[in-house]
């Protein structure tokens, strides 16, 4: 099943649509950059056919807005400058597979209610993937690169490649952990990441796969009263949110503090820092 661009908008009389695929291995494509009527009402319910949860279906979804929501129930779309541009009610698809595809410009992906497994692909420009509320591991493999062997085009090279729990993720740049305990792991030689923001839960910033040298920087508290936000050279170059560091052993690595009074304790397998602002 496809669902054009401009097929919603393309009837005046149109005012709702019910795609039922029913029982079977479903592929649906949506590539709607507006799932309103041209009266500006949301018209598009989509069942797969799988309450009993044993088929495998695929949501495919490509958007060149800036913002979307993807629940086991609902796909949100909207742009910050159009604002709201519709929804889609989704029924059958809990557990099943996306893939979510953003255009050249600024993406956000919001999978924080996505059951399934997922690709996510920002396709240049500053892209955010905001994962799940769960204790997770986020795996910042590579920078990404232009790999579709056709230049400057579907495959725009930016931004970082990794995974996090079910979601492998493409040319995203900025990262938002949910409201269990992130742990973000940096991988050698990653140079094209923006920024790491983590509202709650004890997150963790792992740096032991970078090479020696480095220098991390406090520079303020967390953003939502959440650990500390800082930077750590161009390989981080802006987190918040953040409560725990790690760093290989050796010789070579800096942590500076803020301009404050503080508490540093020292030990031979780690230690902490406190200052008066917290």
């Amino acid at each position: 099943v496809t669902i054009s661009d401009g097929a919603l908008r393309s009837y005046a009389g149109l005012t709702s649509v019910a795609v039922n695929t029913g029982e079977g291995n479903d592929v649906i494509n949506l590539n709607e950059s507006d799932y309103r009527n041209v009266g500006g009402a949301s018209v598009l319910t989509l069942n797969a056919g799988n309450a009993a949860g044993t088929d495998a279906d695929t949501l495919n979804v490509t958007t060149n807005r800036s913002s979307l929501v993807v629940t086991d129930t609902l796909l949100t779309l909207s742009d910050s400058v159009a604002g709201a541009l519709g929804t889609v009610t989704l029924s059958g698809l809990a557990g099943e597979t996306g893939t979510f595809t953003g255009g050249a410009g600024d993406n956000s992906f919001d999978l924080r209610s996505w059951s399934g497994t997922a690709t996510v692909t920002g396709n240049g420009g500053t892209d955010t993937l905001r994962g799940r509320d769960v204790t997770q591991t986020w795996n910042l493999a590579a920078n990404d690169v232009d790999d579709d062997g056709v230049g400057v085009g579907a495959d725009l090279a930016s931004g970082v490649d990794g995974t996090v729990g079910t979601i492998t993720f493409n040319e995203i740049t900025d990262m938002i952990g949910g409201t269990g305990n992130d742990t973000f792991v940096i991988a050698a030689g990653l140079a094209s990441l923006n920024s790491i923001v983590d509202g709650s839960g004890l997150n963790t910033l792992d740096l032991r796969l970078v090479a020696a040298g480095k220098g991390v920087v406090l520079t303020a508290l967390g953003g939502s009263g959440v650990g500390f936000a800082g930077a750590v050279g161009a390989v981080v170059p802006s987190f918040d949110g953040i409560s725990e560091l790690l760093a290989p052993a050796g010789a070579g690595d800096t942590l500076t503090g803020r301009d404050l009074n503080a508490n540093w304790t020292i030990g031979t397998s780690g230690g902490s820092y406190v200052d008066a602002g917290t």
